[in-house]
């Protein structure tokens, strides 16, 4: 009887610590209707569609990842370019859940904004940057699953 619970535990102590070391690719296919507020009219309130497609990676210990695409409908940018990414360095490396959006080649990007999101993009935060970087001509897209 104490071998059997000798063995359980081990067990569990094998897959507690793979859960923490080894990431875990989720496939993410997301079309979200969100919507676009601008932080100083307060009457501006359009509707936006964000389509999410790609891996994101969750991990226990580290920061998570995303390898794939963020199209806003809305905003050329994101819909002829692609999110900024090479084959060792993902699209998105969301330290405190964060990371800034990226369009372009390599070395050769427009940043887009700021995404700020809960685990596999279940909610979102993303502060778009327009060129001419003033407070008027900042903006804010909301989505929430």
């Amino acid at each position: 009887m104490k071998k059997a619970h000798k063995r359980v535990i081990g067990a569990l102590v094998v897959v507690i610590f793979l859960m923490l070391t080894i990431p875990i690719p989720i496939p993410v296919n997301k079309i979200i209707d969100a919507v676009e507020i601008n932080r100083l009219d307060k009457s501006y309130c359009e509707p936006v569609r964000v389509i999410i497609n790609g891996t994101y990676t969750w991990r226990a210990i580290a920061a998570d990842t995303f390898r794939g695409d963020i199209t806003f409908d809305v905003y050329e940018l994101t819909q002829n370019e692609s999110l900024t990414q090479t084959d060792n360095v993902p699209a998105l490396t969301l330290h405190d859940r964060s990371d800034s959006l990226d369009y372009g080649e390599w070395m050769n990007s427009v940043i887009f904004g700021r995404i700020i999101t809960k685990s596999f993009f279940r909610s979102f935060v993303v502060q778009v940057f327009k060129r001419k970087n003033t407070v008027a001509n900042r903006g804010a897209i909301r989505g929430i699953l």
